[in-house]
Order: C-alpha cells, then sequence, then structure tokens
C-alpha cells in the first residue's frame, strides 16, 4: 500500500510537473508576442506623437514667417508715415494754416517715400507668396485684408505727393488718415495668431 501511494504520489507529482512545465512554455511563448504588440502599439503612438510635434513646428514655422513679413511691412509703413507727417504735421497741429508746400516739396517727399514703400510692398507682396506656398497657412480674413491695405497704401502715399504738388493739404491729411488705417490693420492683423493650431 506505501509502494502504491508514493507511485501514485509519484505520478501526480510529475503530472503536477508537466501541468506546471506546459504553462510556463507557454507563457514564455505568448509573452515575447505580447511585448511585442505592446512594443508595436508604443511605436504607433511615438510616431503619432512625432507627426503631431512636426506639424505643430511647421505651424510654427509658418507663423514665424508670415509674422516677419507682416512686422517687416508695419515698420516701412510706420516710416511712411513718419516721412508724410515731416509735411503735415504743421497743417494737422492748427500751427499754419497754409503749409506753404512747393512743387521742390513734393519732389522730395516722392523720393524719400521711394524707399520705404518699396520695403512695404515687398514684404506684403512676399506674404501673400507665403499663403499661397504654406497649406497650414491661414487665408483668414483679417490677414488677406492686410495685405489688401498695405497694397492700396502705394497709390494713397501717391495722392499725398499730388496733394503736396497742388497745395491741398485738407486732401492730402485724408490720405494720410487712411494710411494710417492701413497700419493699424496690420497692427491688428500681428496681434493675432497668423497660421490655426
Amino acid at each position: 500500500l506505501k509502494l502504491w501511494c508514493l507511485v501514485g504520489s509519484a505520478h501526480l507529482a510529475m503530472g503536477l510537473r508537466r501541468s506546471l512545465a506546459a504553462v510556463l512554455i507557454a507563457h514564455v511563448i505568448l509573452q515575447p508576442a505580447q511585448a511585442f504588440e505592446g512594443l508595436s502599439n508604443a511605436r504607433r503612438e511615438s510616431t503619432a506623437g512625432l507627426r503631431g510635434k512636426a506639424i505643430e513646428l511647421e505651424r510654427e514655422a509658418d507663423e514665424q514667417v508670415l509674422r516677419n513679413r507682416l512686422s517687416s511691412a508695419r515698420a516701412h509703413l510706420k516710416d511712411v508715415v513718419l516721412r508724410i507727417e515731416d509735411y503735415t504735421n504743421q497743417f494737422e497741429m492748427g500751427v499754419r494754416k497754409n503749409p506753404g508746400w512747393t512743387p521742390a516739396d513734393a519732389d522730395e517727399l516722392a523720393q524719400r517715400l521711394a524707399h520705404p514703400m518699396k520695403k512695404v510692398l515687398s514684404a506684403l507682396q512676399e506674404a501673400q507668396e507665403d499663403l499661397v506656398a504654406r497649406p497650414a497657412a491661414s487665408s483668414g480674413s483679417l490677414l488677406q485684408h492686410a495685405i489688401r491695405s498695405g497694397e492700396q497704401v502705394e497709390g494713397m502715399a501717391s495722392k499725398v505727393v499730388a496733394d503736396v504738388r497742388t497745395g491741398k493739404p485738407t486732401e492730402a491729411l485724408k490720405n494720410l488718415s487712411a494710411i494710417r488705417d492701413a497700419f493699424d490693420v496690420l497692427d491688428q492683423a500681428l496681434s493675432q495668431n497668423l497660421v490655426p493650431t
């Protein structure tokens, strides 16, 4: 009986060992597959995260390029305003009723406005090209309005020169006011996100 119990215990122990061995083998075989699946998921998440970061970096780069263009246009447009004000300030502030402009003043003003106007138009043209070339860039109405307003400044500046030439200070101030409005629109555009998140 003792021998039979020992043999039975040995068979039971061997059966348990086999079962345990089968469980361990299954665990060893399945664990790398599960680990690989986890690694694959981690890679997918990592790739998605990198893609998201790349898109965000591209958006930030587009924003900075547009911001630089508009800031340049704004700075040169401010220069245009200041150069015109050199001729209109005394009349605008009521110091003189007649500014006493001559055709030579008009020629001088035209010459002084040529360089900053060229820079304004160049910066705005580049901003417009950036909008076309970069699909992530916003074509929002304020940004487009700022570019259009800035592009119209050349005509307004020419009118101011003509007003100085013909001695029409009231008309010169109206056109100067329109240029100031264009400057304000550029300011508003620069205060916003130029490229949507």
